[in-house]
């Protein structure tokens, strides 16, 4: 229900601007001050992830304030930069010999497990009505609940805390956790974390498969919705699959990418800001009916690519072992062949992409070339004017139409 934010929803988004705003100072000043090696990209990157979330919130609910995925989102994009913050200057203070309170604070005041169970379960179980499926859902969202519950709770009453890692993670120093239990050992080294962790997984499908169930059951605007989404989780599985675990894992191109793209090894948060991005534009329904053009587009220069630069490394190697010695000319002989073949690929791929995902611009071209072919043999103005109105209503699929003559004196 669209309504005005009230004066305590007001207080709240002023609150969490005042947290959001300090914590990105303080971490900006801690990376700017001690962070030399500090991966600027990469923390860009993600910075603009979570300012998207938070951003996106606070536009969701100004507009509706009782719909939850705005405040969840809002939630996600203060905790993860006031938790980073708070980490980073509670290890400023532990180098410098100082209190080890912020750093505590930091690893048992916030749970990464909780936020991944918020935007991973809680988001597509709610999304787009703010409500779930179906009654038969609640089990799902009592039981991830309870999850995130233990681990929130496991995680700030754990005996110790790690402090530093080595470069294979593992642990090389630790410090007591004033309220931690003694026998209480942290998630990741007990059977109870495991199973908390088993459970989340188990709603993490749930979630994949009330998506299914939902678009399955939908038609329209929820339709064009659930696909907005679709489309930008997408994207995001898409770059984390290509960069983060087939270049650089199975093939370890990390450096030829990051000569090729300086920041190529960094757009994850960029891809994931696509995520909330798209999740504002399906619920606050602005142009909602894009989506199929977009993923026509997005298809389309995707397979373009792909086509070119196979076409382009394949010239370089059969005139590199053609003409030995000679690799000026053969990167300016497939540079020219690219050159020449963009606009045919671009106009068959594009054809083909749209026969199979923009379906209603396809058969508009092809019902509007069939009316240009039947206007130059058609001398009956009246049926000519059928013609016009029925191309008109089938292309553009107005709630009406008319046709006016103007009729000379």
């Amino acid at each position: 229900m669209v309504g005005s934010p009230t004066p305590r929803v007001k207080i709240a988004l002023a609150t969490a601007g005042l947290v959001l705003g300090a914590s990105l100072t303080a971490l900006l000043w801690a990376d700017a001050t001690f962070g030399e090696d500090a991966p600027l990209g990469e923390t860009i990157s993600l910075t603009i992830a979570f300012l998207s979330f938070f951003a996106v919130g606070v536009a969701i609910v100004l507009r509706r304030p009782a719909h939850p995925i705005g405040w969840l989102f809002v939630v996600a994009g203060v905790y993860p930069l006031a938790q980073e913050a708070l980490n980073r200057l509670g290890e400023i203070r532990i180098d410098q010999g100082g209190s080890e309170t912020l750093y505590v604070i930091a690893n048992t005041a916030f749970s990464w497990p909780a936020l991944l169970g918020t935007l991973v379960v809680f988001v597509p179980l709610l999304f787009p009505d703010g409500r779930l499926p179906s009654p038969r859902w609640r089990w799902l969202a009592g039981m991830t609940g309870l999850a995130m519950a233990v681990m929130v709770l496991g995680g700030m009453f754990q005996r110790d805390i790690c402090v530093k890692y080595d470069e294979a993670d593992n642990c090389t120093q630790r410090i007591d956790n004033p309220i931690g239990l003694s026998w209480l050992p942290g998630l990741e080294e007990s059977a109870i974390g495991a199973v908390m962790f088993g459970v989340l997984a188990v709603g993490m499908v749930g979630a994949v498969v009330s998506v299914v169930v939902r678009y399955r059951r939908s038609w329209g605007p929820e339709r064009a919705q659930l696909r907005w989404v679709t489309f930008a989780m997408a994207l995001f599985i898409a770059y984390v699959l290509l960069v983060g675990v087939l270049v650089e894992e199975v093939l370890g191109w990390s450096d030829r990418l990051q000569a090729i793209v300086p920041f190529g090894l960094d757009l994850f948060g960029v891809f994931l800001a696509l995520v909330p991005i798209s999740v504002g534009v399906a619920i606050l329904r602005y142009r909602l009916y894009d989506i199929d053009r977009i993923i026509s587009r997005t298809v389309a220069y995707g397979l373009i690519t792909a086509v070119l630069v196979g076409a382009y490394a394949g010239v370089v190697f059969v005139l590199g072992r053609a003409l030995p010695g000679q690799s000026d000319l053969a990167v300016a002989a497939s540079t020219l062949a690219v050159a020449a073949l963009f606009n045919p690929v671009r106009r068959r791929v594009q054809a083909l992409v749209d026969r199979r995902f923009n379906r209603s611009r396809y058969d508009s071209e092809r019902v509007i070339d069939a009316f240009g072919q039947r206007l130059r043999s058609e001398v009956s103005l009246s049926d000519l004017s059928e013609d016009l109105v029925e191309v008109a209503g089938t292309t553009m699929q107005p709630a009406w139409t008319s046709l006016w003559l103007r009729q000379e004196e």
